[in-house]
């Protein structure tokens, strides 16, 4: 793996693949930590690391998250409780409470997990370990999915089958993909029959709970903790999005 390595491979992403500038640099990312890890085993030269040579560019990206009314809105929408769309909007709203939990640890939730007002879990993607005490509304969409004969090693939300976490790793990966797919699906569906103009994704839950948590006052250092943040840096982007939105309402006082 050199330079020439990778702007063949990454001419290849834009070329073939057609993917976007961000994307690519996810799948980049993702060598460099490799090669990373390989330096720090001593088992690559660090002289000979490629992206001492080679940087990844990155565009800014617009956070898209959810008003008070918006939030409402979803949360008020009549679904049939027989269609899988309303599983996909309480999950929803449920991140948008309960600290912006990925789709990936929503749908590896467990009861044992819950002792009754926290959910305590290590993420799946960061692996950090979160506890997170639950609003009411979050609380009775879980009390909404409480039924008999439930075991603790049972999910809270009926998105997987039994035992698909098992054998964690690709396969796994690629079922709660697939299942993110449909709540994404449900979503648009969803907001497009509210009016609401916005390109909603399961992932703008976690902006949602970001955006609000900051504007009712949270300190940004909890924020950060519960969105499983490495930095605070992370979570100062939040801030400056709440920030820009009050500057914005002060425009009244020149109307």
């Amino acid at each position: 793996m050199d330079v020439k390595f990778l702007k063949d491979f990454e001419n290849w992403l834009i070329v073939k693949r057609k993917n976007k500038k961000n994307t690519i640099g996810k799948d980049l990312k993702s060598f460099r930590r490799i090669l990373n890890e390989a330096i720090n085993d001593q088992i690559f030269p660090y002289e000979k690391n490629p992206f001492l040579r080679f940087k990844i560019t990155w565009e800014s990206v617009e956070k898209c998250f959810l008003s008070e009314n918006e939030l409402a809105a979803i949360e008020e929408y009549e679904i049939d409780p027989k269609l899988s769309r309303a599983l996909h909007r309480d999950i929803f709203v449920f991140s948008c409470y309960a600290g912006g939990l990925r789709v990936s640890d929503i749908c590896t939730l467990k009861w044992i997990f819950f002792d009754g007002t926290h959910i305590s879990m290590t993420t799946q993607k960061t692996k950090e370990r979160v506890s997170i005490k639950l609003p009411k509304k979050a609380l009775a969409i879980v009390e909404k999915y409480r039924t008999e004969g439930q075991t603790p090693g049972d999910f809270i939300f009926p998105i997987l089958d039994r035992g698909d976490d098992v054998n964690r790793g690709t396969r796994l990966f690629k079922k709660i993909n697939s299942k993110n797919v449909l709540v994404n699906n449900s979503l648009d569906i969803i907001v497009k029959s509210l009016g609401i103009e916005k390109h909603i994704t399961f992932h703008t839950s976690r902006h949602t709970f970001a955006t609000r948590a900051l504007s009712k006052g949270m300190k940004i250092h909890h924020v950060s903790k519960l969105l499983g943040h490495a930095s605070v840096k992370t979570t100062e982007v939040y801030a400056k999005i709440v920030n820009k939105d009050l500057d914005d309402a002060m425009g009244v006082f020149d109307e």
